[in-house]
């Protein structure tokens, strides 16, 4: 219980909200990249590379500050 006390406690609630809208964001943006350069005739492997890559980076930034609030609490 201490350690979920701790959770709200320093706020982590916000927090991880805000990271998972960041990174639903950053793969939003991201796939509306690799749409832009597929249409533009870009080879698909590219177009498919951006858009994991992207949706990978914005998983790895948002389990980042889990694991941060996870230390904190």
């Amino acid at each position: 219980i201490a350690h979920e006390l701790g959770h709200l406690k320093a706020g982590h609630v916000p927090r991880r909200d805000e990271a998972l809208r960041d990174a639903g964001t950053a793969s939003t943006l991201a796939a509306i990249a690799a749409i832009a350069l597929a249409a533009g005739g870009a080879p698909n492997d590219a177009a498919v590379g951006l858009m994991v890559g992207g949706a990978d980076q914005a998983q790895r930034k948002m389990l980042r500050s889990f694991r941060y609030d996870e230390a904190v609490a």
